[in-house]
């Protein structure tokens, strides 16, 4: 590999082999940074101190959001959590890069409330740019408790780019959406890898294609039967880049 360097670079190497030795500071230097190369380039980065370092990263705040959603009531079909009004989550481009990014996870926690009439159910889902866009992840149809009013609800899952499949023209990253909906019923429901709103297809997973533009992550929500009291409303939803 070669190395380009730049005037200042040399200068500050010239400036280096004057001073005499200071080993506490060459020390202290050394605890500070370390190299890190990322297919042809090679990068100076911070040691952080509590990790192992394996990663040469940190979890990152992609999206963050305590602004009220849509108060959705006396619906059927599928909708978008998000207010009209809301800015909605972006995925950066080539977040899972289909060739170097096998491993990467996107953890996504969403937060928010509901209230019932009798036992409806809610299924949950999470698409591509819009209400209509690609499914990557739902749950089944999930019977709720009864009679309940702004009763707490979660949903948290991780989005993981599993494997590639090479094209003729581009490269593809295969994602796998793995995790869990708490509060809407008496237990734990999965969310998984949906081909379908309300149908866990663990074993079918979704493709992004490699230089793939920005995406919005999109939450929706469908209620089993439409009453005025039936409603959900999400309140927080966060969005972490892993590793």
């Amino acid at each position: 590999m070669v190395q380009a360097y730049t005037l200042a670079d040399l200068r500050r190497i010239e400036r280096r082999l004057c001073e005499p030795l200071d080993p506490e500071r060459e020390i202290r230097e050394g605890a500070r940074w370390r190299f890190a190369r990322d297919r042809d380039r090679v990068f100076k980065v911070p040691r952080i101190g509590g990790g192992s370092g394996f990663t040469m990263t940190v979890m990152e705040t992609l999206y963050s959001s305590a602004a009220a959603g849509n108060n959705l009531a006396t619906f059927t079909t599928e909708a978008l959590m998000y207010a009209s009004t809301q800015a909605q989550a972006l995925l950066p481009i080539n977040f899972f890069d289909a060739t170097y990014g096998v491993g990467k996870d996107l953890k996504v926690l969403a937060r928010g409330v509901y209230s019932t009439t009798g036992t409806p159910t809610f299924t949950l889902g999470f698409r591509q740019d819009s209400v209509s866009g690609g499914i990557w992840g739902s749950s089944a149809a999930i019977t709720s408790q009864s009679g309940v009013t702004n009763t707490v609800w979660e949903l948290e899952f991780d989005v993981v780019n599993q494997s590639l499949t090479f094209a003729s023209s581009h490269n593809e990253a295969v994602i796998v959406v793995l995790g869990q909906v708490a509060g809407v019923s008496t237990g734990v429901s999965s969310f998984a890898n949906a081909s379908a709103i309300g149908t866990l297809t663990p074993t079918t997973a979704f493709t992004i294609t490699q230089t793939d533009t920005t995406h919005y992550l999109c939450p929706t929500i469908t209620c089993g039967t439409s009453s005025a009291s039936n409603k959900w409303q999400m309140l927080q939803l966060m969005v972490y880049g892993c590793n």
